[in-house]
């Protein structure tokens, strides 16, 4: 899924979380299948901070997992991509981030 496939698949608020998940995260995608770590980092997030997340991000969370299992390995890895490339930016909005994923 390039890019420009991408448009519409997820809204800004979907995209914005996937973001806030993988923005601290380092990952090796060759030992681990992309769409699992990005699933598993969802799930992980949710569960262990859970005061950093709104009722609104929880529902969209869920979601926002039943979308990224329909993905292939490549498509999954193609979003991990366009997170991480916020990795090390500030104060980009959620806005910012639509824009980048095409978001809907």
């Amino acid at each position: 899924m390039t890019r420009k496939e991408l448009e519409g698949y997820f809204s800004a608020r979907e995209a914005f979380l996937l973001v806030r998940i993988c923005y601290n995260g380092l990952f090796h995608v060759k030992r681990i299948n992309p769409k699992l770590l990005i699933i598993m980092k969802l799930e992980d997030s949710l569960k262990y901070e859970p005061t950093a997340f709104t009722e609104e991000d929880i529902e969209t969370a869920k979601t926002l997992k039943e979308k990224l299992q329909a993905l292939t390995t490549f498509q999954a890895y193609t979003i991990m991509m366009l997170a991480c490339s916020f990795k090390g930016k500030q104060n980009f909005t959620i806005d910012d981030v639509g824009e980048a994923f095409l978001a809907a």
